[in-house]
């Protein structure tokens, strides 16, 4: 009997809240944003690259990418939450569990 089979039912499929490389779609966009905000090429927006260091956000620029995501999304973003910021996937990451569904 296959693990996934119990008693001839199917098991229910369990969901995790594990996010790698973040959920495609707001990735996707939030790169769109980036490249606009930052004018950088797509290339250079990964999850794993640095806002400051990789992406050569400065100080207005942060703060615009900032307003652009919560317009975007429907997120407050606190300043300690953008302190937090350090690579694109942390910002997907947030935007994604901290999303206002409808």
């Amino acid at each position: 009997m296959r693990a996934d089979n119990i008693n001839g039912y199917a098991a229910p499929r369990i969901q995790t809240n594990m996010k790698t490389a973040t959920n495609t779609d707001t990735f996707e966009a939030l790169k769109e944003l980036i490249m606009e905000t930052l004018l950088v090429e797509a290339e250079d927006v990964r999850p794993s690259s640095r806002l400051v260091e990789d992406l050569g956000a400065d100080a207005v620029e942060a703060a615009d990418l900032l307003s652009g995501v919560e317009a975007e999304w429907g997120v407050e973003i606190t300043p300690d939450t953008a302190s937090r910021f350090k690579t694109v996937q942390d910002m997907a990451d947030y935007i994604d569990e901290n999303i206002e569904t409808a």
